[in-house]
């Protein structure tokens, strides 16, 4: 992803644009493990300042079949042809 395409998304995202930047090595993405046949859903905290959020929240996507977990020993990777990303949250 660009950085453009990131700023632009982490804006949409959380509301608010990003404070700063950070890189972050994926390391080798040419070969992957997979380490679960379904992502049943992940949960992670974040504050959506556009959608009210004053502290820190959890929140908790569910995904529908054909989502799967990988990893290269680095990062881990949830998969699916259905994902999308926009200022509601994660949904596929």
């Amino acid at each position: 992803m660009k950085k453009k395409t990131a700023k632009k998304l982490y804006k949409k995202f959380h509301g608010v644009p990003a404070r700063r930047e950070k890189t972050v090595n994926l390391g080798e993405l040419g070969t992957l493990t997979r380490l679960g046949s379904r992502v049943i859903s992940i949960a992670y905290e974040a504050e959506k300042e556009h959608l009210g959020d004053t502290k820190p929240i959890i929140y908790e996507h569910e995904f529908e079949h054909h989502t799967e977990l990988y990893t290269n020993g680095k990062i881990l990777i949830i998969a699916g042809r259905r994902i999308k990303i926009n200022e509601e949250g994660i949904h596929g």
